[in-house]
């Protein structure tokens, strides 16, 4: 038997909201109850439809039958239904009492709705939670992701459902791995050159020139421990075995074959379409580093490789692999001089740091003599940089 009933009652029958009030707090089975009069509803036709009540009765752990539902209010059982027990039955059941989503029904007030619920906070708890179903079934579906949900939900939203969210991630993870059947199009771009050439700095303008998150790899033996599924990989300042043997690199840079990497807490899924290895080494001197380089072809790791670039000073030579030489596609301007100049015209330079200003403020405010003296920059003694100069 239902633990929670509804019924339709007819102002035409004699039905007053004083009437079901005290029908309601009559029998000690109804625990909770809330009714409203719907006498401005419209027939399709425009004419106006009986002025009724819509009743909603909840039993706690009792059970009450139809008949005898029926029997307390007199009407017949077939203006009683049932309302299956589901997360959240009674904010859907007040907001169609209110109308709430039939725009083209007359719109009743949260005032209108009488009995012993308190309806506002059913209502508030209501919006929350299926704000709440949004959100995971988003998540689960790939719409917010570990990368994009500041741009989807609010902080209050967030802090609210992180675990929720989390839970709906693994469960996307999982079904993307099982419909992709391991298989993937991964592009990886070997980019070498002295320290301070920039080569972070190119890889990550270039794949957000085409649109891509990207993800920088941590330091440590664990990478890959803030990866949340970005679209492209920067494994920054790779050296041999460290963090990952050659064979593991071979692995992880499989072009057709996805797999797992090792993260501090839970391995994870790299699903990245591009990769960029920087390096102060070539790829073929990196080899030479590798332990286990003689247990390994050479041509495994080159061919694995989509394109190398060799970055310097100006320019960047892009080669393409074929067996285990590089072959010069192109050589182009390198971008990032001029991008690093845009960037501080247009005020993004970071803060005005004049050191010999701020120790001139700092000794004017604590010291009234300052200013008085000349200094010899050698007067105590000789800079530490500068000796054996």
């Amino acid at each position: 038997m239902p633990k929670q009933l509804e019924a339709i009652l007819y102002v035409e029958d004699g039905m007053t909201a004083t009437e079901i009030k005290k029908i309601c707090e009559q029998y000690s089975s109804i625990k909770e109850f809330a009714f409203i009069l719907h006498d401005k509803d419209t027939n399709e036709d425009g004419t106006p439809k009986k002025s009724h009540f819509h009743l909603y009765c909840r039993f706690g752990n009792t059970n009450v039958s139809i008949q005898e539902f029926a029997t307390w209010f007199g009407i017949k059982p077939n203006s009683v239904s049932t309302i299956k027990a589901r997360r959240n039955s009674q904010f859907h059941v007040l907001t169609y009492y209110l109308h709430r989503g039939f725009p083209e029904k007359h719109q009743y007030d949260v005032a209108d709705i009488l009995g012993n619920m308190d309806v506002p906070a059913i209502l508030a708890n209501g919006i929350l939670e299926t704000r709440r179903g949004e959100i995971i079934r988003d998540c689960a579906a790939g719409i917010i992701t570990p990368e994009n949900y500041n741009q989807h939900v609010s902080p209050e939203e967030y802090t609210r459902h992180a675990k929720d969210m989390e839970k709906a991630w693994e469960y996307a993870e999982h079904t993307k791995r099982q419909s992709a059947q391991h298989r993937r199009d991964l592009k990886t771009i070997y980019v070498f050159g002295k320290s301070g050439a920039g080569k972070t700095a190119l890889s990550k303008m270039a794949a957000e020139k085409t649109g891509m998150s990207v993800y920088l790899s941590s330091q440590g033996k664990h990478p890959f421990d803030e990866y949340e599924g970005q679209d492209c990989v920067i494994l920054d300042d790779l050296r041999p075995d460290a963090p990952f043997s050659l064979a593991e690199l071979i692995r992880l840079i499989d072009p057709h074959h996805d797999s797992n990497v090792a993260a501090r807490y839970k391995n994870k899924h790299l699903d990245c379409t591009l990769m960029f290895i920087t390096s102060i080494l070539p790829p073929d001197v990196f080899l030479q580093g590798s332990a286990n380089k003689e247990h390994e072809d050479p041509y495994q790791l080159y061919r694995r490789l989509y394109e190398v670039w060799e970055v310097d000073g100006q320019y960047i030579r892009i080669y393409g692999t074929d067996g285990c030489k590089l072959q010069l596609k192109s050589t182009e301007k390198k971008p990032l001089p001029a991008y690093l100049a845009k960037i501080k015209n247009e005020g993004g330079g970071g803060i005005d740091l004049d050191t010999r200003k701020i120790f001139g403020e700092l000794n004017s405010e604590f010291d009234p003599d300052y200013g008085c003296e000349q200094i010899d920059l050698f007067a105590e003694s000789e800079p530490t940089i500068m000796k054996g100069a």
